[in-house]
């Protein structure tokens, strides 16, 4: 399909939605014969992330957008965003960089305009159902755009968006009941039900009022909850198991026979390739509540019920009792990234 190797720059930055797909893309180029460079920002979290997955990123001096902050604090967002192109169009050319695939976030607008002062080709991936800024950026400027979904609102420019699914990581549904004894450091009983519940990069502590709000209601089902990435001292009810946060989601899958989630992309995405039954509480404060444009587009893909923050604990309660299993499809796990790649090839070759 091209002509091997070729030294690809990924660039992801601020939270797991957007650094975990550059992962998952950049691993399965390396196995096709790729040389891969990966760039990111320079937020403990993002270290945090990629060091969990084996890779070591290079870094820009950048910590954040300077839009949604104000004061002193934006103004030395600026300074850095503008250093950060100089640093980025340097990399670039210290590194060789034959092409770039930009993953969104406050990162990438740096990478982008660099890249289009040096004419290297670039292909933006968006992970949401809502174009972020950077990527309606890129589609104006004529930059090609890959969709993790058939939806993609916000978009404008010549190029005409590529559906090409969620670049996925490897992950191994092992036995259940040792999965569960590894989490929760106890046996469950043969018949008891195991929720999962997972927020995101920041843990589950962010739906901590929505769990305390419903525990009635969680009880009542008979289930065990295991809540994800949050410490003892803040478990929402006093019965909630409690997990510190774990970048490995194949231990968390295997043991869940349902999850309850934020709606971020990349997990989605994950739960729909592994047909795992979960409950969807999208944050509402997302730019452009592109959450809970993500949340109604998986709902629509695999009947998952979708709970807003503020309905009633009864709500909660016919919502976590509706969810089903789905057949797994497994070939989703890399169809994403073999796609994108295709996208990548067709601009390159």
């Amino acid at each position: 399909m091209s002509a091997l190797p070729r030294k690809i720059l990924l660039a992801a930055g601020g939270t797991g939605g957007h650094v975990i797909p550059s992962v998952a893309f950049g691993q399965w180029l390396e196995k096709q014969g790729e040389t891969v460079v990966w760039l990111t920002g320079s937020r403990p979290l993002e270290s945090t992330i990629f060091a969990a997955h084996g890779v070591t990123p290079l870094h820009l001096s950048l910590e954040g957008s300077p839009l949604g902050v104000s004061g002193l604090k934006s103004l030395k967002r600026w300074k850095s965003l503008l250093t950060s192109f100089f640093e980025a169009e340097s990399l670039l050319k210290q590194q060789h960089v034959d092409c770039c695939v930009l993953f969104g976030g406050y990162l990438s607008f740096p990478v982008l305009m660099a890249a289009r002062r040096l004419k290297i080709p670039v292909l933006m991936h968006e992970q949401n159902t809502v174009a972020g800024k950077v990527t309606r950026i890129a589609a104006k400027l004529g930059v090609q755009v890959a969709c993790a979904w058939n939806v993609c609102r916000g978009l404008t420019g010549k190029s005409k968006p590529a559906v090409v699914g969620m670049p996925l990581r490897p992950i191994q549904i092992t036995d259940r009941a040792e999965a569960r004894e590894h989490l929760t450091g106890s046996s469950l009983e043969k018949n008891e039900k195991l929720i999962v519940i997972l927020g995101g990069s920041l843990g589950s502590g962010g739906m901590k009022k929505v769990l305390q709000n419903a525990q009635n209601m969680l009880k009542s089902t008979g289930c065990r909850v295991l809540c994800m990435g949050i410490k003892p001292e803040d478990r929402p009810f006093p019965e909630a198991l409690v997990h510190e946060a774990s970048w490995d989601m194949s231990l968390v899958y295997s043991a869940a026979d349902a999850v309850v989630c934020r709606a971020g992309a990349s997990t989605l995405a994950e739960l729909g390739a592994l047909g795992i039954p979960a409950v969807v509480v999208p944050w509402l404060g997302a730019a452009d509540n592109h959450q809970l444009s993500n949340a109604r587009c998986f709902s629509e893909l695999t009947g998952s019920p979708i709970y807003l923050e503020g309905d009633s604990a009864e709500r909660f309660h016919e919502a976590l009792c509706s969810v089903k299993p789905r057949k797994p499809d497994p070939a989703r796990l890399t169809e994403g990234s073999a796609n994108l790649y295709k996208v990548l090839c067709s601009l390159t070759n």
